[in-house]
């Protein structure tokens, strides 16, 4: 089962219920402008894959046939978001809802790309023991272009750094990398100006089902923000690849 529906149909209808829901079938067909065997078929698909689920104790009375609601299945898929710094890695497991569920910090000691890209490949290696983790979202500051690659970060010392390929090909996870400072630059990469919690940002880059950079922006602002103090939290001062650090505080962009 993939994280990502497998048309633009089966994603609009998933995006509505993820943002507006629970909905029902009919409200569903209507936002959308769907016929409603069309969505009956898709919605039908969707709760196939696990990604959706009828929610009965939503069931809204009417004059005519009670409607059971759809919602999205908040544990079906979990997303990864990192917010790299000049002394640590912080991040956040979120789940299908954007709902904070795990945090984890990583010290670092070496900035070069080789062992920053070790770090993040075993922290996912970690949050992957307890999560089904479906992509990573990583944000830095820096010139990130529409490929995930770093252009320029000068406190990293990093230039044309292809850092969402280097952490795909590590994790085999779709990774997508932003510039953490708001606005964020919109770009292929999912980003999209967010809440000012890079790391619950960066995971809902990953969380976003395409690209469309309105869409991505209404999504983040209508979910849930809660912060990282709701989740639980991890320090890992002992890691293969990921020693203590210096302790310096996060660079500004």
């Amino acid at each position: 089962m993939t994280w990502q529906p497998k048309d633009e149909l089966a994603s609009a209808v998933a995006l509505e219920v993820l943002i507006h829901g629970p909905l029902g079938r009919a409200e569903l067909a209507r936002r959308l402008g769907l016929a409603p065997a069309t969505l009956t078929r898709i919605s039908t698909e969707l709760i196939a894959s696990g990604l959706l689920a009828e929610v009965p104790e939503a069931t809204q009375r009417t004059s005519g046939r009670p409607t059971i609601p759809l919602d999205v299945v908040p544990s079906s898929h979990y997303f990864l978001g990192i917010k790299l710094t000049d002394s640590a890695l912080d991040a956040t497991v979120i789940d299908l809802k954007a709902t904070p569920r795990d945090s984890y910090r990583v010290p670092l000691e070496s900035l070069t790309p080789v062992r920053v890209v070790r770090a993040i490949a075993d922290l996912a290696h970690l949050a992957r023991s307890s999560y089904r983790i479906d992509a990573i979202g990583i944000a830095v500051g820096g010139i990130v272009n529409a490929d995930g690659a770093v252009e320029s970060a000068p406190f990293l010392k990093w230039n044309n750094v292809p850092l969402a390929s280097l952490i795909s090909k590590a994790t085999h996870l779709p990774t997508f990398v932003a510039n953490d400072c708001p606005p964020t630059r919109r770009s292929s990469t999912g980003s999209g100006r967010a809440p000012d919690i890079p790391t619950l940002r960066s995971s809902r880059s990953a969380w976003a089902w395409d690209t469309d950079a309105s869409l991505t922006e209404h999504a983040w602002r209508t979910r849930t923000r809660a912060s990282d103090s709701s989740a639980t939290g991890h320090s890992i001062h002992s890691a293969p690849s990921a020693p203590r650090g210096t302790g310096a505080a996060p660079r500004p962009c």
